[in-house]
């Protein structure tokens, strides 16, 4: 298949972006200390080296087959269980955990943008699994970061702030 122009610019920038967090990830990966977030960084980039060849199989003029991203099953289950907690608190975990999640974040918003505007829906659908799978990897580190004490704390909002945006768009439901 010959792709749209714009869908094979935007995978040659995501795998030039590939290149680089994944370097990123493996010097994590030697740097980290706490296992539980080695085996974070390891899944990590186990789901973006198998976002490769499936991109570089949509360059293939000769391949005109519908292609399906692969599952990576371990990101549908807990890798370790919590609240075990490892012992220390390991200065160099927090910013490399706080990378990853950020990361995986990036990654998400990239493909999923990406495919709104990609054209070919076969590659559409697999960046928006790509997304899904970068999404999922985001709340396992969310998961560990919170179980770290390491979250980011957020403001909620007023109940009398809720309840009064409530009353401010009801209108909207009685419109047809």
């Amino acid at each position: 298949m010959l792709l749209p122009a714009i869908d094979a610019g935007l995978m040659e920038t995501h795998l030039s972006t590939h290149e680089g967090k994944l370097f990123k990830l493996h010097t994590f990966y030697h740097q980290a200390e706490d296992p539980h977030l080695k085996e974070l960084l390891l899944l990590q980039i186990k789901v973006m080296k198998v976002h490769v060849p499936v991109m570089l199989s949509f360059f293939n003029p000769h391949l005109n087959e519908w292609i399906e991203l692969p599952m990576v099953d371990e990101l549908y289950h807990d890798l370790f269980s919590l609240p075990h907690s490892t012992d220390g608190n390991h200065s160099v975990d927090k910013p490399i955990a706080l990378e990853a999640k950020s990361t995986a974040t990036e990654m998400a918003q990239e493909n999923f943008t990406s495919a709104l505007m990609m054209k070919n829906e076969n590659v559409k659908h697999v960046h928006v699994h790509m997304a899904l799978q970068q999404y999922e990897l985001l709340k396992k580190f969310e998961k560990y970061l919170k179980h770290k004490g390491w979250a980011a704390w957020h403001l909620n909002a007023s109940k009398k702030g809720q309840l009064e945006t409530i009353q401010k768009y009801q209108h909207l439901l009685q419109q047809a």
